[in-house]
């Protein structure tokens, strides 16, 4: 499981074909085995069960044409007619001879009923060559003599042919009924091992789309929602587990990588902009090594601002030193006009007086006149 999941995405996917492939090949052959099987069971059947089965009737329906053309031949008056007899027999034997041989080559395991069968035959064929010179005569007690010995004794002797072709007929259908019965038996067999076969098939690529689709979905799923983190901005829950050597894994890799970046970025930024916002421009990046690429822009901004606003610190000190030196100079001046102001106080405090003085001397100097007015009067 571990070798599958380090592999990449596309040798995934043609292992897991491969394996479909492999298990569709082990089914079709084993439902090639399956239908040959049951054919060459078939073929059995119809080339030798049924060939069999009519070579025995055939034998059987010869035995019975020749006890039938034994039976003419004590009737028989004249030469003819008993070579016609002979002729039939000759033939009817010719019959039994190769349906037996033709049987024994079908069903070989019944030789020895078949051998049997012949020696009944030969016994048989000794009896009917003394009813036969018994007919030869064309007496009527010749014929009477071969009607005996065809009822004494040919006669049982064809009935123990005919018992045991019907032994043997019986002994066939035995076999042919229990080859059916094996041929039931292995067609269920098969049926049972396709079935099985295509269950397991069926199982076994079901289990690998399974499996694959869990490598593939798993880390797709991890990294959809570690994306969707980062873009809502909570990176503490841009977490990343899924760990392979293939194409995802290193997708997943670099996932992890730009999210510690960027965990490290962020707060270094906010820690830069804070400073500079609190007056403090001595300070440098704590995390230098995470401004790469276009990132490294973000850290000559920073800088760029700290220099502008140390420029501008350092002008408004220079200001700073030249409005307190003119306020020096005016506080200089002021004082000294300060200093003038008081002492022309004082002067005009005098004139003031003296003018008070020169007044109440005038007003002296009416009521006198206004006395001297009254005493002039």
């Amino acid at each position: 499981m571990k070798l599958l999941k380090n592999l990449k995405i596309r040798a995934k996917i043609l292992a897991a074909f491969g394996v479909s492939l492999f298990m569709t090949t082990v089914l079709g052959l084993v439902s090639i085995y399956a239908v040959n099987y049951m054919d060459g069971i078939a073929d059995n059947y119809v080339d030798l069960s049924i060939p069999a089965v009519n070579q025995i009737w055939t034998a059987r329906r010869a035995v019975q044409a020749t006890e039938k053309a034994a039976l003419e031949a004590t009737i028989v008056m004249t030469p003819g007619e008993l070579n016609q007899v002979k002729k039939t027999l000759t033939e009817e034997r010719t019959k039994i001879d190769n349906a037996l041989l033709e049987l024994e080559k079908l069903a070989p395991q019944f030789a020895s009923d078949i051998d049997q069968i012949q020696t009944l035959m030969d016994g048989a064929a000794t009896i009917r060559e003394e009813m036969l010179a018994e007919c030869a005569k064309f007496t009527t007690e010749g014929n009477a003599r071969a009607y005996e010995i065809f009822h004494q004794e040919y006669t049982s002797t064809y009935e123990k042919v005919i018992e045991k072709i019907i032994q043997l007929y019986d002994e066939i259908n035995i076999a042919i009924g229990e080859r059916a019965a094996a041929a039931e038996r292995t067609h269920l067999a098969m049926t049972i091992i396709v079935v099985a076969a295509i269950v397991l098939c069926a199982a076994f690529i079901l289990l690998i789309s399974q499996v694959l689709s869990r490598f593939v979905t798993t880390p797709v799923d991890e990294i959809e929602k570690a994306m969707e983190a980062v873009a809502a901005g909570k990176l503490d829950e841009a977490l990343v587990e899924y760990e392979s050597k293939d194409e995802l894994g290193q997708l997943a890799d670099t996932v992890r990588s730009t999210v510690g970046m960027m965990q490290k970025l962020i707060p270094d930024v906010a820690y830069l902009g804070n400073e500079l916002g609190n007056g403090n421009f001595n300070i440098v990046s704590r995390n230098p090594e995470v401004y790469v690429g276009d990132y490294q822009d973000i850290l000559l901004a920073m800088r760029h601002i700290r220099n502008t606003l140390t420029g501008t610190i350092e002008q408004i000190d220079v200001a700073s030193d030249q409005l307190l030196s003119g306020a020096d100079q005016v506080a200089s001046g002021a004082q000294a006009l300060s200093q003038g102001a008081t002492e022309q106080a004082s002067s005009v405090q005098e004139l003031a007086a003296t003018i008070a003085d020169i007044t109440e001397k005038v007003k002296l100097n009416a009521r006198n006149a206004e006395h001297a007015n009254q005493i002039t009067q």
